[in-house]
């Protein structure tokens, strides 16, 4: 007898193994990563500049990072230093007109001009502001998963209330029903650590 034994992906974060598989492992102990949405803030005076130079994604990943330097989880977002940085910063956009008669905006950090958006963050981390930069940033994407673990906390009412209600219950599907609630529960216990460990980092350069 030969036993076959498929491996769907060890690496892959719970949303993409629903995504890909609808189904998670029972064995998972961790989403491994979420992705959060970020946007600019509507007060911001370079907004729509921004979002014309910015081609990042406009948000944020927050992954399980054991062997990181502080905590237990990272987090990566070309994005979120354009959020963190202004005009009275340094941060510049010039209208310029092309040859064909078309225009193209050209944006600079303290005279030198970006010529690939993603390279921001290399720019000001050569900064003698390096630090307030980075607590911004910091700031930013904890606001941001502290602002999402709070919906979840939310919808834990929601839960609750349909596990109580046989009506309610009858409308899903069981399986379905299950596997959204494991990744509501594995994305709630990374966004916890990912704040505890941000907390930590405020705490430190305050």
């Amino acid at each position: 007898m030969v036993m076959v034994i498929h491996r769907y992906g060890d690496d892959k974060p719970a949303s993409e193994m629903i995504f890909s598989y609808g189904f998670l492992e029972n064995e998972r102990g961790g989403a491994k990563q979420i992705f959060l949405n970020l946007d600019i803030p509507e007060d911001d005076p370079l907004i729509m500049a921004k979002k014309r130079v910015c081609k990042a994604p406009p948000g944020l990943r927050l992954f399980d990072a054991p062997t990181a330097e502080r905590g237990s989880t990272d987090w990566d977002s070309p994005f979120v230093w354009w959020l963190c940085v202004n005009q009275e910063d340094g941060l510049e956009f010039e209208v310029l007109q092309t040859n064909d008669g078309g225009r193209e905006v050209k944006v600079s950090w303290k005279g030198e001009e970006i010529k690939d958006p993603n390279d921001i963050k290399s720019l000001l981390a050569k900064d003698p502001l390096w630090d307030i930069f980075q607590l911004r940033a910091v700031v930013t994407v904890l606001d941001r998963l502290e602002s999402h673990f709070l919906i979840l906390r939310e919808t834990q009412i929601m839960v609750e209330e349909i596990n109580h209600n046989e009506d309610m219950l009858a409308l899903f599907r069981p399986e379905v029903y299950n596997t959204i609630n494991s990744l509501r529960e594995l994305e709630g216990k990374l966004l916890e650590k990912g704040i505890e460990d941000l907390v930590q980092q405020v705490s430190d350069v305050i």
